[in-house]
Parts: structure tokens; C-alpha cells; sequence
């Protein structure tokens, strides 16, 4: 939901989703409590586009209604109808529909069967899109954008005995065309895929529009409908157009490198890439994710079977940094991110995380981690066990040497603390066991305990006692002398109890597991 306050969730179990099973964006005191989120549906017959084309059917029967008899020509193809467009895209996601329901089989050799297969079927059956979650605490606005950017208007978010499991995702890669004369997009605000729809981009200059149902339409619809209340976030540049009527020739200068340019000694990388069919921003799989919470607990939390199958980010721009899609952050989201499998992640956040049990999440080409806590969060951590991580399980030795930018090498974390945040580390802290991956995170328990030490107090959830304490002594002179010897031995107290993540205890220790799972 979006915007909701007061709310109690409880002795629930959520499954069979298709993004995520429980998602509040810029909520307020929400209550999670005995609830179960999982197994995601990984027998998702469909891509992304179909979901498209089932809702493009009102817009269809408008064009078909006042456009049909209007006549359009493709480069290569013969002339046809608009209406004739239309009949052959309700004909492809009919062949999709009927045969997964009704289970009629089409002849393997019909044209029209291998093109709907093609644009429509999901051939694996788990997520194609760029992010799969179990739960979504957001800020303000759907969490369609980079981590850590949409992070306001979320408080008092508290998460009690919850087990979130079965979360799988295989982002099939996109990209996002910038053009001389804008951005590129569909009507639903999705992507035009030039690389799908191209016959092949191997010798640009070659490179010819073959088209499927659905691009055909948006071209048509292009051309005929002016009302921006049909055409709704729909841009197509001029050289698209020319493209898509007039071919890539001599004769325009083959203006399909003006769509996607290539990588040249000049030119090294273009943008674009590491995006999916709906230009959102991919974050792979993430049991639980805490975008901007703000004075809120988590605790007794059972984080288990994170999956991610997607391919390695594609070489078509050559070597970038990151994604530039929406508002992404490059401190977090660096390389190409649909790769990712996280247990929990948390950023721009207060509060208190404790009892935390995550286990089995795997990347087969990216990086998996059991909690990652990113910027700008002033938390408390307590009893994190971690166990079975695993990056990179589908590469060698031999392919990681030879991953560039925007691959990383798969790295494999138990808990990922980043720079530009404040932890209170209580007691035993982290425990973990078979985390394997290229590289693995290591952490300076050291460094980060005389750190912990000079800030004199620690960082806690809400308003402690010992912040007031110390507050009251920077700010006041006229304290008596025993108050600011009972102010010091607090702080000793505390710097000598709590201790950083880095200071792991055994692997061979005794584990306690959740009562309540």
C-alpha cells in the first residue's frame, strides 16, 4: 500500500506473488507480526510484455475503432491495416493464453506461434523482471527507483516473528534508450526493446527493423492518435521513426546508430544498459528491504532461500560504472545490479535489528549477501546469525578473471556494512558459517571499536538515556561533578561492552536458532 498509518498485520501467510508479497511505500506505525511471506511464484507462464499487451487492450480497441482502415508500411514488409495489426496481436496473446490454459498446442513450424512465443512466454517461469522481494518497507513513491532514494515519510515500522522465504528471480536485461531528441519509451511507461526488435546489432550498419506485434502497435499508434491521454508517457524520436519506416541505410546515414551507438576508442561506454521491460531499477533478489525507517524494530526474523539466476550484464555499452536509469546512488548501486541476492537490506534508517536468522541466499553471477546495511542508518544490531552464502556459483576461476565493468567479481558477505553509517554492535553480535564466494567481506574489528570508542556514545534507537547523558554534558556547565562522573563511566561501560560486526565469534560456538520459527 501506499500511505497507510495504523496498521496491524498478523498470523498471515502470503504466497504465490509475482514481485513481492507485502509492500508499503511512505507508510507509518505499521505492525508486521507472525506472519509468513513465501514462496514467490516461480511458475510465471508470461514475460513482462504480455502484462503490457493485456493492458494496451482498451487503447487497442480505440485504435482499431477509429484508425483501422488506415493503412501503415513497415521498412522490408508489405503494406497492411492498422486493423490488421491489431487482430494480429489479440491473435499472438490468444496462442499464449489458450495454450497454457486450455493446453492446445500450436503447429512448432506457424510463424505467427514462434513470434508470440518469442515476445510473450516465459520460458523458466520465475521473474523476469529486475526485482523480486518478500517485503518492501519503502519512503514515499513505489520502489521502482535506485536503493536509497526514495527514503522519506516512513516511521514506526516494527517487524515481529516473520519468516520470509522462496524469493527467486532471472532479470532478463534491457535498456534505456536516449535519443538526441529525448528519452525513448512506451505508453506505459516501459521500454522500446530496439535489441529484441532488431534483426541483429552484431554490424550496425546493417542492422534492419523486423518488428514484433506489440512495437508494431506503438509505432501505429504513434502515427494516428494525437491525445496525450491515450499516448501517456509514450515518446518516439524522429529517428526511430525513420528507422522503423524508412530503414538504416546509405541514404539516412544509418541513423540506427544514432539508437545504439558503437563502442568505440572515443566513445567507450554509452548509457542504458542494466535496466528491465519496465525501465525500472533492478535490485535482484531481496528477502526484506528497509529503505528511510525511522525510529523502527525489527527482530525475530527468518530470512531463508534467496535466489538469483539472471545472466551477467550485457557488453553493449562497453564498461560503465553503474546504472544511470532513474535517481540510482553509485555508492550503492554499483556495476550491473540485477545480479544481486541479499538476505535483508537496510539503509537510511534508526532502530534496532535483533534475532536475526538468515540463511541459503545464492547469485549464480553477482553477489550475495546475508544483511547489507548501506548509508545513513544509526542502528542498533544484536544476534545476527548467517549462513550459507554463495556467489557466483554458475562461474570459474578463469571467467571471473575475465569479468569487467559493469560485472563484478562475485563477492560473498555475511553482513555488508558500508561507509557513511552508525552501527551499536550488542554483545555476540554476528555468528556465521559457509559463506563462499570470489571475495568475501572482511571487517577491522580493531579500527571499528576505537571508532565506536570516540564517539564517546553509542548510537541507539529512539532517544537513549546515555545520548541525553551525553548531550546534557556538551551543552550544560553547570552540571555537578558527580553527574559527569556517572556521564563518564556509562560511556566507558558502553564502549567496552559493544563491539563491532568484525568481531566474529567462532563458527564452531553453539547457535541458538529462533524459538519461534
Amino acid at each position: 500500500g501506499n500511505n497507510a498509518a495504523n496498521v496491524h498485520i498478523h498470523d498471515l501467510s502470503v504466497l504465490h506473488f509475482d514481485v513481492a508479497g507485502i509492500a508499503c511505500n511512505g507508510c507509518s506505525y505499521i505492525t508486521i507480526e507472525n506472519v509468513v511471506v513465501g514462496p514467490q511464484n516461480k511458475e510465471i507462464p508470461t514475460l513482462g510484455r504480455y502484462t503490457h499487451s493485456r493492458a494496451f487492450i482498451p487503447r487497442l480497441k480505440h485504435l482499431n475503432d477509429h484508425y483501422g482502415e488506415e493503412e501503415i508500411q513497415f521498412y522490408g514488409r508489405e503494406k497492411t491495416t492498422v486493423a490488421a495489426l491489431c487482430r494480429r496481436m489479440v491473435q499472438q496473446m490468444d496462442m499464449i493464453y489458450f495454450n497454457y490454459i486450455d493446453e492446445i498446442e500450436y503447429d512448432p513450424s506457424d510463424e505467427e506461434w514462434i513470434a508470440a512465443q518469442k515476445l510473450f512466454k516465459n520460458p523458466t517461469g520465475w521473474m523476469d523482471g529486475g526485482s523480486s522481494y518478500g517485503i518492501v518497507i519503502n519512503g514515499g513513491g513505489a520502489a521502482v527507483v535506485g536503493i536509497g532514494t526514495r527514503i522519506t515519510g516512513t516511521e514506526h515500522i516494527q517487524l515481529s516473528n516473520v519468516e520470509v522465504f522462496g524469493i527467486y528471480n532471472q532479470a532478463q536485461e534491457k535498456m534505456k534508450y536516449s535519443l538526441k531528441s529525448g528519452t525513448s519509451r512506451g505508453i506505459l511507461f516501459d521500454v522500446m526493446d530496439w535489441i529484441g526488435v532488431t534483426d541483429q546489432i552484431e554490424d550496425r550498419y546493417r542492422s534492419q527493423y523486423v518488428g514484433d506485434v506489440y512495437t508494431d502497435i506503438q509505432f501505429a499508434a504513434n502515427k494516428y492518435v494525437q491525445s496525450w491521454y491515450y499516448r501517456n508517457s509514450q515518446y518516439i524520436g524522429p529517428e526511430e521513426e525513420e528507422y522503423v519506416f524508412e530503414g538504416n541505410t546509405a541514404a539516412n546515414d544509418y541513423v540506427f546508430l544514432t539508437i545504439l551507438p558503437e563502442i568505440t576508442e572515443d566513445k567507450p561506454s554509452i548509457g542504458g544498459c542494466g535496466t528491465d521491460i519496465q525501465l525500472h531499477s533492478p535490485k535482484g533478489s531481496i528477502g526484506i528491504m528497509v529503505n528511510g525507517a525511522q525510529e523502527s524494530l525489527f527482530e525475530q526474523l527468518y530470512i531463508h532461500d534467496i535466489y538469483n539466476w539472471a545472466e551477467l550484464g550485457m557488453d553493449v555499452c562497453g564498461a560503465y560504472p553503474g546504472p544511470s536509469l532513474t535517481t540510482e546512488d553509485i555508492d550503492i548501486s554499483y556495476g550491473y545490479t540485477a545480479t544481486r541476492s541479499h538476505g535483508m537490506v537496510v539503509d537510511y534508517t534508526t532502530g534496532a535489528y535483533r534475532n536475526i536468522h538468515i540463511e541459503n541466499v545464492e547469485s549464480w553471477h553477482g553477489e550475495a549477501n546475508g544483511l547489507t546495511i548501506y548509508k545513513q542508518s544509526f542502528i542498533e544490531l544484536e544476534n545476527v546469525m548467517v549462513e550459507n552464502i554463495f556467489a557466483g556459483t554458475k562461474l570459474d576461476e578463469s571467467e571471473v578473471a575475465a569479468l569487467s565493468l559493469p560485472n563484478l567479481v562475485p563477492r560473498a558477505c555475511a553482513v555488508d556494512v558500508h561507509d557513511d553509517t552508525e552501527v551499536l554492535y550488542v554483545d555476540d553480535v554476528l555468528r556465521h558459517n559457509n559463506i563462499i564466494g570470489f571475495e568475501t567481506c572482511q571487517f577491522n574489528a580493531q579500527q571499528q571499536q576505537r571508532q565506536q570508542q570516540q564517539m564517546y556514545t553509542p548510537v541507539l534507537s529512539g532517544h537513549s538515556p546515555q545520548l541525553i547523558h551525553a548531550v546534557m554534558v556538551i551543552v550544560s556547565s553547570v552540571v555537578c561533578l558527580a553527574l559527569l562522573y556517572c556521564v563518564y563511566r556509562l560511556v566507558s561501560c558502553l564502549a567496552t561492552r559493544h563491539k563491532r560486526t568484525t568481531d566474529y565469534v567462532s563458527s564452531n560456538e553453539h547457535t541458538p536458532l529462533l524459538d519461534t520459527i
